[in-house]
This record gives C-alpha cells, structure tokens and sequence, in this order.
C-alpha cells in the first residue's frame, strides 16, 4: 500500500471498495506500467491521502519472491508504500519509501536449530514477515536453504464516514506448519489533519502461539526527485530526526528544494515553489494501543546472515528496548546523517488461538511551503491536573504570514470509554507575524464531560485554513494535590462558600485549602509558595494570617503564623502524603468601588509537577445607601423666567419656584431611606454679598418619589430663622434604595430684592435616615441658587370684561406679561397685537393704568406702542360684549276682505291707534347698520293659488332714535315704499357710526392718543309705520281685481323679511316675520 498526501480541495468521502475485482474504484486509476497496481486519494482536509495497493490474491496462492524484485513489479503483493508530499501537488516515483510489517517466527514453527536463541526469553526468533528495502534480501530465512513462502490477500474500502480500510491476510510456512494472521488495518483521518493508523491483528494459525512481537518500520521521504544535498542521489536520508518530546514520538522537518528535475507522479513537470515540510510520527496514542518502544532505523543490527535488518536498540534491554532515544526534549534531535526510516515495536506477547491483537501509531504531514502553517505550544503537555473543575489551558501560536489575521484554535477531546466528542472551537488570538502570541482558554467541564483519563488535543487553523505543522495533546489525571478555596462573611455570620455578599466594613474569613492526595507518591515539601492576590477593595486584618497543617488522619501536626510578603507566603513544615494545610485570614471591606472582590489562590514549588490553581472566590459587595449632592433649582414663576441651578432675576414681589432633587445610589434590595430631612439656608453668613429677603412659603411644600410618583404635602415643615426644615417620612413600601429619587418644591415671594451687585442666596443640605436606625447619613450638600436684583421692570396687560364685577374682574383673553429696561418697546418683548388685543365677539371701550379698577379714572383706548418704564405697569383693556338685534311683528291684520271683483286697499289694523314698528337695538357695535325689509313670494290663497297683483304698500313711515342713547351717529329712512315679492330687499333705516374704531387689520388701525377709539356707545332706533293720526293708512295691501282678493284673513298672511345688517362688519343679526 502506497500512502502520501496532496494539496487538493475537500471532496466528499463516499463507500467505495478499490479492490481489483471493482470495477469503479473510488478516485482510482490504473498504473501506466502495471495493470494490476491501483492506486487512489482519500480527501482529508486540504489534502489528499494517496494509497497504492497490490493485486487481490486468493489464499491458496503462494508466491516465492526473488532478490532482484522491481519496485512496482507484479510480485509486490506483500509491500505497501508510505509516500510523502508537499504543498503543491507533487509526487514521483523517487519520493516513495517502504512500508515493512514484521513479526516475530516463534519456536513452534522453527526447526530446532533455532530454539534456544531467542533475544526476549520467550522462545521466539527474530525473523522478518513482510518485504524488505527495496530488491535486497528475501522475505524469511532458514539455515537449511528453504524458502519461506508468504501469501497475501489485499481489499481496500473507503466508506462514508472518511476511513480507509485495508484487509490483508498473510502467512509464512516453514517445516510445513503454516502461521496465519489476519490483519484489517484502518486509516483513520483527524480533525486536526494527520492519520491515525489501527490496525486490529487475529491468530488465524489454528493453534496457540507464544512470544509473538510486531514491528512496522517505515521509510519515508518528502521530496520529490534526486538531489545531492546530503549526499550522492540522497532521496530524504541524513535529515536530523528530532523528538516530539513527553515520550510522544519523532519528527523530521525537509527543505524541498524549489525545482527539481524528476517528473510529478502524474507526469507533469516538477517545478514548484520550495518550502519545508514536517512529517511527525507520535506513538503516545489515546487508546493504548501505540507501540512499546521505537527508534530510528538508523539504530539497527543486521541479526541473521547480514540481510534481515532489526533495529538493533530493541535487542538491548539495557536501552529501554528503544524508548531512551525518544524521550529527549521537545525539538531536540535524535540523530542525524543517517537513514530516515522509523522502527517501532510492540513486545512479545503470547497469543492463544483466535486470540487478537491491537496496535495503532499516527502520522502527520504539514508543511512551511507555499502556505505557511502555524506552530502552537500546549502549557499544560503532557499531562494536566484535572480536579472536577473546568479546565484552564493556555499556550502560544506563531505564524509566519497572515499578520493581524485570526488564528483559530480547536480542542476535540478523546474519553475514556472510547467516546470522543466533535472537534470544537477552543479561542482565537490575532496573529503577530514571527511572534509567540500567547492565549488562554476555558474547557466547560460539564458539557465537555471531563473525566480523568481523557485526552484532549489542540491545534491551530489560520486564517489560510492550514492546520498547524503539530498538534499538541494532555492527558486530564488524578491531581497530587488539590488547592480549594472558600470564604465566608463573618460579620454577618454567614457560612462558607465560593461567593458571598457583604457591605462595606464587613469582615471578610478566607480560607485556602492544599490536600494532599492519599496515592500521590510524595507529600508537598516546605517552602511551597502560596500566592493570594488581595483585591484592592479589601484590607487584611493585620496578625490575622494562619496556616495549620495537618497527617492524613486529619490530626493537627504544626501550626504557622506568617504575614503576607507581596501577598505571597510560604509554608515552614511538609504536607505529608494524605494530608492538608489549610490557610486562613480575615480582611474587611474597604470599599464598594469595584462591586466585587475576586481572589484565585495559586501554590508553586514543594515538589510540584505543575502550579496548582484553586476555585476563585468572589465577594459581591453591596453599594452602602447613599444621597447623591442634591441639584437645586430656581424659577420666577411670575416672569416665567426658566428655573435655573445658578441664577436668576427678580424683584419684589416675584414668586419664586425654588426645587431638590435627590438621587439615592447603592443597594437596590433591602432597607431604604424611609425619612428623608431638607435643610434649607437663606443668605448664610459665608456669602459676603448677600441681600434681600424672602417672604414666607407660598401655599404647601410638595414632594414626589421618582419621576412617576404623585406629588404629595409635606405635613412636617418647620420655619427657621434662614430656611425651612422639611422632614419627610415615607412608608414602608417607599422607602428609597439604590436608583430611586425625591423631589422638593416649594414656592416663595421676594419680600426685599438685593441691592445691585448683590445677590439673594438659597442653599441647603439633606440627610437620610434607614428605617429602625436612629443614626442618620452625613448631610449631603446642594448646589447653592440665587437671585439678582433685575434692572428691568415688569409691563403686564390685562383684557377684562366691563359689564362683570370690576372688584373681581373677569379676564376675557390671556394676560400678558413681559421684563424690559426704560423706554424698551413692548413689542421687542412681545411682538404681535396686543395693545389692546383685538378680541373677537368684544368691542375695545376703554382703557386704565391703575390696578384698583373699581375706583379707576378709565380713559378712551387706542393701539398703542407701549414701553416699559422705570417701575412695573399694569394696562388694563376694557371690553364690551358686542351685539345687534331686531324686533319686528310677528303677523299684520288687514282685516275681511270682500270677494267682490274689485280693486281694493286694505288697511293696517291697528289697536288704539299705535302705529306699527321694528326696532333695531346695538349693544357696543362699532360698525353702520342698515334695516332692509323684503317680500320674498307672492301672496296666496287657502288653496295654494298665488293673488297675482296683489302688493303690499308703506306710506308715513319715520325713523325714531331712541333718547338714552350713547350711540352716536347718523341716523337715515324712506317715509314710503312698496313691496314686489321676490325683488331685492330694500333698505329703509341706515345708521351711519362715527369713529375711529379698532380695525381687523392693525395697519388700517390709525387711532393715537390725540385720536382714541370712540366708544361705540349702546342704543335703539325703530322704524315707525306712520304717527296716531296716520297709523290705520300707513301700511295699505292693495288687490288688483277679482281673481286676487283673499278669501278671509285666516287664509292669508304677509311673508315679509325685516333684516338688520351690520354694513361691511362681522355682526349679522336677522329676524324673520
């Protein structure tokens, strides 16, 4: 079998048997040269496994090979091939190296001139089964001459999980007795690409053997053609060979050269890129199986006749049958100049018929070439202390290209039972190219399922997706010792545990136990280095450090007081096999900043392999309850100047907003702040330029929990000589813990403003006290606020109704106020129309200065541009309510009428001789109105039939104006007119106001001081049908015949419309008669 890797993309694996009787082997094609050798790739990972396979042979066919067999000849049935390779694809003859399988040829199946020379003591002779280096010597060797005849039945399988398996059955025959083995060799690929070689043997000889070994020995080169770097046509050999170290196996490392001139195994010429490869054979396997001992080929001694090769440092006991020359230092080299083929051994052992046996060794090959692979190192190789916790490793990986890329590292983990877990992402490290970057990791215990005796591996893929050129492995054992650590909260008389709370001024126990193992093969030596870092957030109690040693029968040997010297201290007396030492100190917290406390104790020296690292413990510490400085505010509620947390202005009089908010930080469970106190400082001795006063708490002092809360009175406020004192006590279920605040708020006037270039000051400071603790919180501080007495001075315009009670006046619109200096215009403070407002519904009559309007001198309004002066001002507007409105009879009797075909005038009734009227009264509207009368249909009959013709009539009409009047104006009438139904409506009273009035539009506004607005006054006027004497002849309904006269009265009323309009303004009033 021919095995080697290529450079290729990952294909899928799938079933495939490449046996000479398949006719489509998987990736299979014939040799050019030889019909029967078949040769194929297996995928694993980037590269490919190449394999080459002799003919499919029966059992009862013998072969007797010769000297001189060609390396690929027909006859190599019993010969298989490892094969190198490097990055980039290439593959030759020249780079193909034997692959030997070799067993011992025990006594009962050797003449008897051979008995009694056996090199281990259990009767068996070392003869090679399997071929030897290429055309040189035979295959078995007996004094008399006979030829050891050996058959060999090769399948081969690639199945869907990704292993290749290999059946072979071989035999030697000697003296006609037959020894039979069955052997099914498995090439397994791993995550961290190499393979894993098993091979699972049976005796199939019928019988009982004894003193049966197995050796493999394989001659493997990594280049691809001749060259003479090391020597005459030196295909690989002289490279040093150099240890994996921990026992693990060897390692070569070849320079390929950049071109060579030998082809490519498929032909192809081999002109390449150069580079370094690494081929790692490791026999520490996870299953046991891995050979007993293994050397160097080059250590061998030719044992029978100069042609059978042994490594001749399994023939020495005294060399530790070959283990001494693999158990040097990680890189160090085994030897060099010599040949490169490995040997290993699995001693002799007896095996009874049907009787099977195990062996495995893996090989790996990576390289430097085109890609450059990473290295990694393992801190905690071979073997690593496992204690049931979750496993810490750490290490290094160094690539040589990819700078600032991720380096990925990956564990998979190989159990006890034989279980293994799916390969799993361990960290990743940023590559600094050439440079040992150092990581650190975390196994989960739990969910990895870590028992003692598992192995776990660990390599690197970088950001090419190379695997590393090793990989490295540890192996979890029973610890020597076991380092444990605990605390607990003595204050609070807690118990011990991994992780406690505690406050600020508890006092912490800590305690760090080394016990011992009962089977370790030695106890722990004096001078052991505790290392116990202290957190800064922590002081030790002084004279408080203790160390107590006890036997294995848990009796107290010897007691230590120390102090801790760069929070290290180191024991005095040996911790013997079995028994502990058990550390103890106490510390008190000091702070709250940060909220935990963490410690890890470590030990080093005293004879330990490795430092042992013990559970971290943790202290999460409680913030104390404390009240954040208060932020204090102040506003003018009566300029609505905004608050502020420095200054404002203000004078006397003013109403000031002065506000507390106060946070509570620390805990966020347990007791809270159940009453808080708020003392408050007017103008306190330390302000040199304080001033002014203010006057007592305007309405109640209110306080809000949090931002959401409702705002509630303070009951407990009690005036000071400079301030208040406002103590709040909130129940149970409010008390304040960490996160929750409360607010403030209370208003007061300014009773005496500060002179200039002084100031009114307010400052204060609150304290809070947890409920059943008398002791409160030291006074926390607030910023101070104050105020400045303001060089301006206040306009404030009031819009009030005239008719309402002027002691309570009645506001009719917003009032509006404002700050500015002397002579400053209102409108650079207020802009818009607002002196007077123009308000819809209400008519501007009059205007005042004074405050007491009751008693007010009021004075004729006008739109003003007024300014601030050099004391506040009031303007108070005074509106009237405006309205017009008519009055007018509801229905005219004219009497019976005759139904003779006559024309006829009937006459108005009316009673006593009062004339008819419709009256027009204006309340305070500042526009000309007019009254128009209409007749919208013709007159009808009972039936619905129009009186065509008939009209009604006016004569003697006259306009009266009422004489209380205040309305002035001119008043205008028509003394006659008539009515044609459906015509326009004729106007018959007109009442023409004088001005000027307030306008919509400000800028047709030209009324001035010298020219105020006219009062619009109030008033009545009617529109009389004729006097006493002319009342019955003044409204006439004429008929025009026969066919237009009524029936009777009832049948037949006037449809007349009087209108009052108010000309060209918004007021409309209509009555319909």
């Amino acid at each position: 079998m021919l095995i080697g890797f290529s450079h290729q993309q990952i294909v899928s694996a799938k079933s495939t048997d490449v046996s000479a009787k398949d006719s489509a082997p998987f990736n299979r094609e014939r040799s050019t040269t030889d019909s029967q050798l078949l040769r194929g790739t297996l995928p694993v990972g980037k590269s490919q496994l190449w394999y080459m396979v002799g003919p499919n042979l029966a059992n009862n066919q013998h072969l007797e090979l010769a000297p001189d067999l060609p390396l690929y000849g027909s006859s190599t049935v019993t010969r298989s091939f490892l094969a190198g390779r490097n990055n980039f694809n290439l593959w030759s003859p020249n780079n193909v190296g034997t692959y030997e399988r070799w067993v011992s040829v025990h006594n009962d199946s050797w003449n008897d001139a051979t008995k009694g020379d056996p090199a281990d003591g259990t009767g068996s002779s070392r003869l090679l089964i399997g071929s030897l280096n290429t055309g040189i010597g035979q295959v078995g060797y007996a004094p008399d001459g006979d030829n050891n005849r050996v058959a060999t039945q090769t399948r081969m399988i690639l199945n869907p999980d990704g292993i290749l398996r290999e059946e072979v059955t071989y035999q030697y025959e000697l003296d006609d007795r037959i020894t039979t083995f069955s052997d099914v060799v498995e090439f397994i690929p791993t995550a961290w690409k190499s393979i894993i070689v098993k091979e699972h043997i049976t005796n199939q000889s019928g019988r009982d053997l004894r003193g049966i070994f197995f050796g493999r020995a394989i001659d493997t080169d990594m280049r691809p053609f001749n060259t003479d770097t090391y020597g005459p046509s030196a295909i690989g050999d002289k490279v040093a060979i150099k240890y994996l170290g921990h026992q693990r196996g060897l390692y070569e490392d070849q320079i390929i050269p950049a071109q060579g001139n030998q082809p490519n195994f498929d032909g192809t010429p081999a002109n390449y890129p150069g580079g370094a490869a690494r081929l790692s054979y490791q026999f520490k396997m996870h299953d046991g199986y891995g050979p007993d001992a293994w050397c160097a080929l080059e250590f061998s001694t030719s044992i029978i006749d100069g042609s059978l090769f042994v490594p001749g440092a399994f023939q020495n006991a005294v060399n530790d049958y070959g283990q001494a020359h693999a158990s040097g230092r990680p890189g160090q080299t085994a030897f060099s100049g010599g040949d490169t083929t490995i040997a290993m051994m699995w001693f002799a052992k007896n095996m009874a018929k049907g009787a099977t046996r195990d062996l495995s060794y893996e090989v790996s090959i990576n390289g430097q070439g085109q890609y450059k692979s990473p290295t990694i190192t393992l801190d905690q190789s071979p073997t690593v202390d496992y204690n049931g916790r979750d496993l810490q490793l750490s290490g290094t990986v160094t690539d040589l290209d990819n700078h600032q890329q991720p380096e990925q590292l990956n564990y998979q983990i190989f159990h006890q039972d034989g279980s293994q877990s799916a390969a799993l992402p361990l960290t990743s490290v940023t590559n600094q190219v050439g440079q040992a970057v150092h990581y650190e990791a975390t196994i989960d215990a739990k969910r990895n399922q870590l028992a003692i005796g598992d192995w776990l591996y660990v390599w690197a893929v970088d950001a090419d997706g190379n695997p590393s050129v090793n990989h490295e492995l540890t192996t979890l054992v029973a610890p020597q010792a076991v380092l444990t650590s605990q605390l607990k909260n003595e204050t609070t008389a807690g118990d011990y545990a991994e992780q406690i709370k505690a406050k600020v001024g508890d006092q912490i126990n800590y305690q760090t136990t080394l016990q011992v193992a009962a089977s370790a093969t030695a106890g722990l030596a004096a001078g052991a280095v505790i290392d116990n870092p202290i957190p800064d957030n922590l002081a030790i109690v002084p004279n408080s450090l203790k160390l107590a040693y006890y036997d294995a029968n848990q009796q107290l040997i010897g007691q230590q007081t120390a102090t801790f010297q760069n929070n290290q201290v180191a024991t005095n007396r040996t911790v013997p096999v079995g028994g502990q030492v058990i550390l103890n100190y106490q510390t008190k917290v000091a702070k709250d900043e940060p909220a935990t406390a963490v410690t890890t104790a470590k030990i080093t020296g005293g004879g330990l392999v490795n430092p042992l690292t013990a559970n971290p413990t943790t202290v999460t510490i409680a913030k104390n309850l404390t009240l954040m400085p208060p932020v204090q505010t102040i506003a003018n509620l009566t300029t609505k100047e905004p608050a502020s947390t420095h200054q404002i202005s203000g004078q006397v009089g003013d109403q000031l907003r002065l506000a507390f908010q106060v946070k509570v930080a620390g805990q966020t469970a347990g007791a809270g702040f159940q009453t808080v106190q708020l003392e408050t400082h007017e103008n306190g001795a330390q302000y040199a330029d304080r001033a002014g006063q203010f006057g007592p708490v305007v309405g109640a002092v209110e306080y809000q929990v949090n931002q959401s809360g409702a705002w509630q009175t303070a009951s407990a406020v009690q005036p000071t000589t400079d301030g208040l004192t406002i103590k709040i006590t909130l129940p149970t279920q409010q008390a304040l813990t960490g996160g929750d605040q409360i607010n403030i708020r209370y208003t007061k006037a300014i009773k005496t403003a500060p002179a200039t270039q002084q100031y009114l000051y307010n400052d204060g400071a609150m304290t809070g006290q947890v409920a059943n603790n008398d002791q409160p919180t030291e006074p926390v501080k607030a910023n101070l606020v104050r105020v400045k007495a303001t060089d301006q001075h206040r306009l404030t315009i009031r819009y009030v109704d005239a008719d309402a009670d002027l002691a309570q006046p009645t506001l009719i619109e917003k009032t509006e106020t404002a700050l500015g200096t002397n002579g400053q215009l209102l409108a650079d403070k207020l802009p818009g129309r607002i002196s007077p407002k123009l308000i819809e519904g209400y008519t501007i009559t009059e205007m005042t200065t004074e405050t007491d309007l009751v008693n007010a001198q009021w004075d004729a309004p006008y739109q003003a541009d007024l300014r601030f002066e050099k004391t506040d001002q009031t303007v108070t507007y005074g509106y009237h309510k405006a309205m017009i409105a008519i009055a007018a009879p509801n229905d005219w009797d004219f009497g019976d009428y005759q139904t003779a075909a006559t024309d006829s005038i009937y006459y108005l009734k009316t009673a006593d001789h009062q004339p008819q009227q419709v009256s027009v009264i204006d309340f305070y509207g500042v526009e000309n109105w007019q009254l128009t009368v209409q007749q919208t249909e013709q007159f009808k009959d009972a039936k619905g039939r129009a009186l065509t013709g008939a009209q009604l009539q006016v004569d003697h009409g006259q306009a009266i104006a009422q004489v209380s009047n205040s309305a002035e104006g001119q008043l205008d009438a028509r003394d006659a007119f008539q009515l044609i139904p459906g015509a326009d409506a004729q106007s018959i009273m007109t009442f023409t106001k004088k001005g000027p009035f307030q306008t919509p539009d400000s800028n047709d506004d030209h009324s001035s001081a010298q020219q105020p607005y006219q009062n619009p006054g109030q008033g009545s006027w009617r529109y009389q049908f004729g006097t006493q004497k002319s009342a019955n002849y003044s409204v006439g309904l004429k008929g025009a015949g026969n066919d237009h006269a009524p029936c009777n009265t009832l049948s037949n009323r006037i449809n007349v419309v009087f209108n009052g309009r108010a000309i060209g303004g918004k007021q409309r009033v209509k009555d319909n008669h």
